[in-house]
């Protein structure tokens, strides 16, 4: 969507700015399907071999980087998680750092999750806090119909990094 809305000038802005957030640890976004496209300088590289000590790390940094940069050159941008209280420790980190790497951009994230006590576990109360220092909306729903839900992020305005969390009591 990205690539239908700007223009030359910007898609080369776009290349430099992760040309120097991402450096050598280019090879890493292969797991994004068509960063290529807004990265022409790289189009004739080869994957070469990353020589990052700890992937996970470089992996949450060089997402939250592709994101920065995208979301500064883009519309509003939302995301969508649902049952995030089943997601192990390295993707609670990782979107975390999301978060983080877009702070005051419009992007609108919205996190699902299930306030039952079976499905709650420390590990995601204790992410939970640790992301609290964003401005961030709980509601809590018993019964929602998918339209509804659409309609209720459809119709949110995009100023600057929101988090919703829709806590689905069953």
């Amino acid at each position: 969507m990205v690539l239908n809305d700007i223009s030359h000038s910007q898609l080369m802005k776009i290349d430099e700015e992760l040309m120097g957030a991402l450096g050598s640890q280019l090879n890493l976004l292969g797991v994004v399907p068509n960063l290529r496209k807004l990265m022409p300088s790289c189009m004739g590289l080869a994957d070469a071999f990353s020589n990052c000590v700890d992937s996970a790390v470089s992996m949450r940094y060089i997402l939250g980087e592709l994101l920065r940069v995208i979301t500064s050159h883009s519309k509003p941008i939302t995301i969508v998680m649902d049952d995030i209280q089943f997601a192990d420790h390295s993707s609670l980190l990782l979107v975390r750092n999301m978060l983080f790497s877009v702070r005051g951009s419009p992007v609108f994230f919205t996190l699902c999750h299930r306030d039952d006590e079976p499905s709650k576990s420390e590990q995601f109360n204790t992410w939970l806090t640790s992301i609290s220092m964003f401005a961030m909306e709980t509601i809590k729903l018993e019964v929602v119909m998918p339209k509804a839900v659409n309609n209720l992020i459809a119709e949110s305005t995009l100023d600057t990094t929101t988090v919703v969390c829709f806590a689905l009591q069953f």
